[in-house]
């Protein structure tokens, strides 16, 4: 298995194909296994790398707090091992947020920044408290919990709805407690970054669901309205799991953003 070492804990990635870096960022209680229907599209043109976050699928837990500082930290000590300079970097959900603090952190790194179903934005108060209640249950009610949280990340109809879900919660079960508490401590305590946006020297692709419960459309196309080179799509078949719900659309639209970048 492909490890890279950071904090003293070994972190799981996939490298695939050649050409342009592309860096895959999988949301909460996901893993690299979230982008198993949209990376082969990209792999026939670019080289795709995807990472298990710490305390998700194959990567431990590395403490109280996973901030997105810290994540942010650990792709970057990804891109040095890999011998990278300048990557384009796609995130889903939390991975769209780690992305933005990588963006913040490392931006001599990043030739394009893309959001999918996520955003800029920090927490809000009742949000906070809503993640807050998700540790002390997790503890107590495990199953029930991840069940509940999983089944509330898929809002689209569609006849392969159980088939995500049961693909989705099998990924979750395999995070720890400790892992879990400590990512949701990291996505409560985040900091607001659209001033990043703003001064983006480089493009950035923001994609929403139109039917996303988390994120509305209306932010999403304001957030990219703050980058000089932002762009915008809806994904009309969409909630908050557009790379399951609109797969072959959204394989399409990142390999020709990314095919499109000037050298």
């Amino acid at each position: 298995m492909p490890f890279f070492r950071f904090k003293g804990e070994q972190v799981y990635f996939l490298d695939k194909g050649k050409g342009k870096p592309v860096i895959l960022i999988h949301g909460f209680l996901g893993s690299h296994k979230v982008w198993q229907k949209v990376a082969p599209d990209l792999t026939k043109r670019f080289r795709v790398v995807s990472i298990d976050l710490p305390g998700h699928g194959f990567s431990n837990a590395l403490g109280y707090v996973h901030s997105m500082e810290m994540y942010a930290d650990c792709i970057n000590t990804l891109i040095k091992h890999l011998q990278l300079r300048k990557v384009n970097i796609v995130g889903h959900s939390l991975g769209g947020y780690v992305a933005m603090a990588f963006a913040e952190y490392f931006p001599d790194r990043v030739k394009s920044l893309i959001l999918v179903n996520s955003t800029a934005k920090g927490d809000s108060e009742k949000r906070k408290k809503e993640r807050e209640k998700i540790i002390v249950q997790l503890q107590k009610k495990r199953k029930l919990v991840l069940a509940f949280l999983v089944n509330s990340f898929f809002v689209v109809p569609s006849r392969l709805k159980r088939y995500w879900i049961k693909n989705y919660l099998n990924q979750a079960l395999v995070c720890s407690n400790q892992g879990i508490a400590a990512t949701i401590r990291g996505m409560k305590e985040r900091k607001e970054r659209e001033i990043v946006l703003k001064f983006a020297p480089y493009p950035v692709l923001i994609l929403a669901g139109i039917d996303d419960p988390l994120i509305s459309v209306k932010q999403s196309k304001e957030e990219s309205s703050l980058a000089k080179n932002g762009h915008f799509i809806i994904l009309e078949n969409s909630g908050h799991m557009s790379l399951y719900e609109e797969t072959y659309r959204l394989s399409k639209i990142l390999a020709k953003f990314i095919k499109n970048l000037k050298l």
